[in-house]
């Protein structure tokens, strides 16, 4: 997925008390945005471009290892576009793309959450598209 940066874009960095998660937020073209940072020990990126009369809103996780499953929730203003469980690849990736109406606006969560108990906290990310 190609995203430009515009000059006068926002970014900004947060981090969760005790270090356990990062993420860094940056605005780009015609409404677009991007988060990406860390958690449980995997990376993730939460993307929306806006292309071909469409709104695509791509979520990708990477992990240290391939054949975990986690559960994976891709919401718009809380209504669930994807929901499910997803295993990471042999690259130890997880990447769904949701299309959404090209004027959809507002706020979009990805959340996964590892399957097995006790091997980590949910990777959560948060983009608003205007």
């Amino acid at each position: 997925m190609k995203i430009r940066t515009i000059a006068l874009g926002a970014a900004a960095a947060v981090v969760v008390a005790g270090g356990a998660a990062t993420a860094t937020w940056v605005a780009v073209d015609e409404g677009d945005a991007s988060e990406a940072g860390q958690c449980s020990g995997a990376t993730y990126a939460l993307e929306a471009e806006r292309e071909d009369g469409t709104l695509e809103i791509s979520f990708e996780l990477q992990t240290g290892e391939p054949g975990q499953t986690w559960d994976v929730e891709v919401a718009h203003e809380g209504e669930v576009l994807l929901s499910g469980e997803r295993e990471t690849d042999a690259d130890a990736e997880i990447d769904v793309d949701v299309p959404a109406p090209r004027d959809s606006q507002g706020e979009f969560t990805a959340t996964a959450t590892p399957t097995d108990a006790g091997s980590g906290e949910p990777c959560s990310a948060s983009i608003t598209t205007s």
